[in-house]
């Protein structure tokens, strides 16, 4: 785990590192904070892959996220007192003539859940990183 007092800089470096294998699929992480020496510090959790399209699903982090919600965050806060900052994840490469940099509805009902501060898009398609905060 490394920890770094700049969520910024630790979210723009795992953009770099998974933008550019989410052609095809998404990938998608936590981004959690907690107090060391009283200062707020970041990581990341461990990072998941999802599911390429199949017929009429799309590409998505669904059963990442389940286990990051339900299991790996309880475990981080058992273990580091960690509190969820973000979820992260990207979105594959458009069909020609279209965007993936947008938020979709489902990324922005993730911040219905009560401990989900905000949701991260990274498109595939440029050098963004999209945040929405509840």
């Amino acid at each position: 785990m490394e920890l770094r007092i700049d969520r910024n800089e630790l979210t723009v470096d795992w953009a770099d590192r998974f933008r550019k294998l989410s052609e095809k699929k998404e990938y998608a992480a936590f981004v959690y904070s907690m107090e060391v020496e009283g200062e707020k510090k970041y990581y990341i959790g461990r990072t998941y892959s999802g599911f390429g399209r199949n017929g009429p699903i799309q590409p998505n982090v669904i059963i990442p996220f389940i286990y990051f919600y339900v299991i790996e965050s309880i475990f981080e806060w058992l273990k580091n007192r960690a509190k969820i900052e973000c979820f992260i994840h990207t979105h594959p490469k458009p069909k020609e003539g279209f965007t993936n940099r947008h938020f979709s509805p489902v990324d922005l009902k993730l911040l219905e859940l009560r401990r989900m501060k905000s949701v991260c898009v990274v498109p595939y398609e440029n050098n963004e990183i999209n945040t929405i905060n509840k």
